[in-house]
Order: C-alpha cells, then sequence, then structure tokens
C-alpha cells in the first residue's frame, strides 16, 4: 500500500497545480492579446486596400491630377477639407477608416474606428441601412442610394445623401462599403419651408374663394 503524502507534499502539489493554472491563465490572455492584434493588423490591412481602391477610383474619376499633387494627396486635401463625409466600412459594417470631416459632426475620425456604420445615424433610418447591408452581403447589389439623418454629437439633426458601393473578395464575399455622402441639411430645410409656404398659399388662395362665394351668395339672397 502506498504511503499517503504528506502535508508539506499536498502543499508544495497545490502550489504547483496553481502555478501551471496561473501559467495557463498568463498563456491564455497572450493567445488572446495575440488574436487582437493579428485582427487589428488585419483591419488596418483591409483599409489600406479599401482606401488604394478608393484613391484608384478617384484617380480615374479625375483623370490627371494637377502638377504638383499626387493622386493621395489630391485625395486627402478633398476628404479632409470638405463637408463630405466619406468612410469605409468592413465586411461586418463596422468602421475601418473615416475622413476627418466628420470632426465637423463632433466625432473624431480616430474615435469611429472599429464602431459600428451606424452610429452616427438617426434610430428611423437604420432599417434602411440594414436592409441595404444585407443586399450587398448576399451580393445583390453593389451600390445602394440612401437619403438618411445623422445626429451630431450635440444633438443637431443633419440630412445626408449618401452612395454605399459594395467591395468584393474574389470569392464573392463583402469585404468594404465605400460610403460617400453629402449634406443636403440646407436644401432639405428650403424644399420644407416652400412646400409649407406652397400649402400656405393653396390654403389663403381656398379662402379668399370661399370669402367671394360667400360674398355673392349673400348678395344674391
Amino acid at each position: 500500500m502506498a504511503d499517503k503524502p504528506s502535508y508539506d507534499e499536498l502543499v508544495k502539489q497545490v502550489a504547483a497545480l496553481n502555478a501551471s493554472q496561473a501559467s495557463a491563465a498568463i498563456l491564455s490572455e497572450k493567445l488572446d492579446a495575440a488574436r487582437r492584434e493579428i485582427k487589428v493588423l488585419t483591419d488596418q490591412k483591409k483599409a489600406i486596400e479599401a482606401l488604394r481602391r478608393s484613391e484608384n477610383r478617384f484617380q480615374h474619376v479625375i483623370g490627371d491630377t494637377p502638377p504638383g499633387f499626387s493622386v493621395q494627396k489630391l485625395f486627402s486635401l478633398i476628404t479632409g477639407h470638405t463637408n463630405v463625409l466619406v468612410s469605409i466600412l468592413d465586411g461586418n459594417g463596422a468602421y475601418l477608416w473615416a475622413s476627418p470631416s466628420h470632426k465637423r459632426l463632433g466625432y473624431p475620425a480616430s474615435r469611429l474606428i472599429g464602431q459600428p456604420g451606424s452610429t452616427l445615424m438617426a434610430e428611423q433610418d437604420l432599417n434602411a441601412l440594414i436592409k441595404g447591408f444585407q443586399k450587398a452581403s448576399r451580393g445583390n447589389v453593389s451600390k445602394t442610394h440612401l437619403n438618411y439623418r445623422v445626429r451630431d454629437r450635440w444633438g443637431n439633426i443633419h440630412f445626408y445623401r449618401g452612395t454605399f458601393d459594395a467591395v468584393t473578395d474574389d470569392d464573392g464575399s463583402l469585404s468594404q462599403v465605400i460610403c460617400v455622402s453629402e449634406d443636403i441639411t440646407e436644401l432639405t430645410r428650403a424644399q420644407a419651408e416652400k412646400g409649407e409656404a406652397l400649402a400656405l398659399a393653396a390654403e389663403t388662395k381656398k379662402m379668399a374663394l370661399v370669402g367671394r362665394v360667400a360674398g355673392k351668395m349673400a348678395h344674391d339672397f
């Protein structure tokens, strides 16, 4: 019959077991950190590739660049000094890159990276965005146009007209979505004011007509 381990031996075994578990926990944390770092690097690589595609499309649109301007410099100049919002989302709809123009809404571009693409969108317009993204994920559409509202950091509503271009991998799966949105707040408000003015004018004309008819009826009787 084997001798039972002494108390000191049991203490040593427990200590060794605890040390082993601690080492395993540390190793697990290191593995998780490595996975996160790999994901960040992968996302950065995807963002760079998507940005390069966007720059290539931009060059195709503008043709020759002005003297002394590279495509990248011209692209950065435009995206950094315009009210147009330009962003690149990954296949899951999270920000890979956002233009500096997002700062005018109170959101520095760097803080949007990794956040859902719907972060700035008003809740009333989320369904339309989700449906468009789902269609792009299934490969049913390559381009979507959407008018939507954005709530800035201070709670103000802005109206945007956006174009969303799907970028697919070789196997057809959705890789990125390039979003270009124009601020149409002033136009939307002007159209609303025009509609109200036309409605008021129509109501005034109607009341004037009713007044004339009533006056004629009173005169006849």
